[in-house]
């Protein structure tokens, strides 16, 4: 058994529901926390010259940090359904070749001459 290779299409294809659940959770919490903390009025008015400086670090860190997490939960999710696939492909592989194993055994498959 140990050098023979086996799937189970069910749990690869709830593990790639997990993966990209994971993704979608991802993006959700991440929305949220930019609804609690995209405020910039913590930084003051604008009169000083500290204030402007710390908006802009801000908003540059902000961009980068979404940047990232949009991408990260996009890759979280094309992996989940990248599992799916493979598990679809696999089912449909194994259905090819018991039909393939029918046809011969029943004397449809075609023979070399």
């Amino acid at each position: 058994m140990a050098d023979q290779l086996n799937y189970n299409t069910a749990q690869l294809r709830t593990g790639g529901k997990g993966v990209s659940d994971a993704g979608a959770d991802l993006e959700q919490k991440f929305q949220n926390l930019l609804n609690e903390c995209s405020d910039m009025s913590v930084f003051g008015p604008g009169n000083d010259t500290v204030g402007p400086i710390a908006q802009m670090i801000y908003q540059a860190v902000l961009e980068r940090v979404t940047e990232t997490v949009q991408s990260s939960a996009g890759s979280y999710k094309d992996f989940g359904e990248k599992m799916n696939l493979a598990a679809d492909i696999y089912d449909q592989g194994e259905q090819d070749n018991s039909q393939i194993a029918n046809s011969t055994s029943s004397g449809g498959g075609t023979r070399a001459v």
